[in-house]
């Protein structure tokens, strides 16, 4: 079974950036995103990341080879509701730690549907990047459909406001996944 199969809204973040730009702006095989990983029980059969940030409430089983890191969202976080106080500070934990040289690529980012707190929290590392508002746009509606009625170009204002990211190592963090 392919890794499309067997994990909703699986893909690579990199693949998808640059289809939609129609250039290269991210590395591929360096960031996955996706839902739950339930019905996966080895790391190859999703592109073997080294490092597993999982972002629902229950944990996820280990995984031999890769290190899994547990961020639930805080239970009062609406996740669209990113100039929350805790919602921020959420956000840039989970920053902070892919600026990190210590946390080994490629990582697999997941939630339960991959698309709200995976959605959002791949928004704001596009963000952070520099990545054009309209790319990081397309590439959310990859997994939600279209955007009508959701606070989702809400969320995205309040992530390209740089002063959102003023405690997060952006330049890192671009150095890690960006092209050039």
């Amino acid at each position: 079974m392919s890794s499309t199969s067997l994990v909703a809204n699986f893909r690579d973040v990199g693949e998808s950036v640059n289809r939609i730009a129609d250039r290269e702006v991210m590395k591929v095989g360096v960031l996955y995103r996706g839902g739950d990983l339930r019905l996966i029980d080895r790391v190859d059969q999703i592109h073997t990341p080294q490092t597993i940030i999982n972002l629902q409430s229950d944990a996820d089983i280990e995984y031999p080879g890769a290190m899994v890191c547990h961020f639930p969202a805080p239970s009062s976080m609406e996740i669209y509701e990113v100039e929350k106080p805790a919602t921020q500070a959420w956000i840039a934990k989970i920053l902070g730690l892919l600026a990190s040289e210590s946390i080994e690529l490629p990582v697999m980012i997941h939630c339960a549907a991959g698309k709200d707190r995976t959605g959002v929290l791949i928004a704001a590392l596009l963000g952070c990047m520099g990545v054009d508002y309209e790319i990081v746009r397309k590439e959310y509606e990859l997994s939600a459909g279209n955007l009508q009625g959701l606070r989702f170009d809400d969320t995205l204002a309040a992530l390209a406001d740089h002063s959102y990211f003023k405690n997060v190592e952006c330049e890192a963090i671009a150095k890690r996944f960006l092209v050039g």
